[in-house]
């Protein structure tokens, strides 16, 4: 997350503060679906689990 705000800080004085706002929602929506995955992707290895594993 911390490369992300460095990137984010040194592309910002290039562009309009729309344009930087508009970047920083898109991160955050990517960010968001990252996470959501990331939870379903262990929701779904530990319901299949109990299949396999017995």
């Amino acid at each position: 997350m911390q490369h992300a705000r460095d990137v984010l800080a040194e592309f910002a004085p290039r562009t309009s503060p729309a344009q930087t706002l508009e970047h920083v929602q898109t991160l955050e929506v990517v960010l968001g679906r990252l996470h959501t995955n990331v939870n379903a992707r262990l929701l779904i290895e530990g319901f299949m689990g109990r299949f396999v594993l017995r």
